[in-house]
């Protein structure tokens, strides 16, 4: 298949992860700052997620549809992580191993479709940025 089709494909399914995360940890905070760095990052997910769409249809794909599996998975794991500790701090640390997760999975990818064309490369580059850049907002919140 299209290297570039399949690193988009990567790239819609972690910025779907990232902001399906965000929205579960905004129903476990109470503390505005670090719900207001959460919209941060969810609109430069979703905005992200949206342009790789796009992209995808103009070149005669799809992203994969969303997996139920593994929606339950991510708000299970959510709730086993967060059963007895909502802190920020600890919030903020789940946020870092999530994101790191993407980093990781994101770098593998763009490596795997090294032929993949320059703007679907670009859209990968952008959510890893993203990524970082929720980290270092999130060390700031670790207690």
């Amino acid at each position: 298949m299209n290297q570039s089709i399949e690193l988009l494909r990567d790239v819609v399914r972690t910025a779907r992860d990232g902001d399906e995360g965000i929205r579960l940890m905004m129903e476990k905070t109470k503390d505005t700052a670090f719900r207001e760095a959460l919209f941060d990052g969810q609109a430069q997910y979703q905005a992200i997620e949206r342009d790789a769409g796009r992209r995808l249809v103009g070149m005669g794909s799809q992203a994969e549809p969303e997996s139920l599996m593994a929606r339950a998975g991510m708000w299970m794991g959510m709730r086993m992580k967060t059963f007895t500790d909502t802190s920020t701090a600890h919030l903020a640390n789940l946020l870092i191993q999530g994101n790191t997760m993407g980093i990781t999975e994101l770098t593998r990818s763009r490596n795997e479709h090294g032929e993949a064309d320059a703007e679907s490369a670009a859209l990968c580059d952008r959510l890893i940025k993203a990524q970082q850049d929720a980290i270092e907002r999130a060390k700031g919140f670790l207690a």
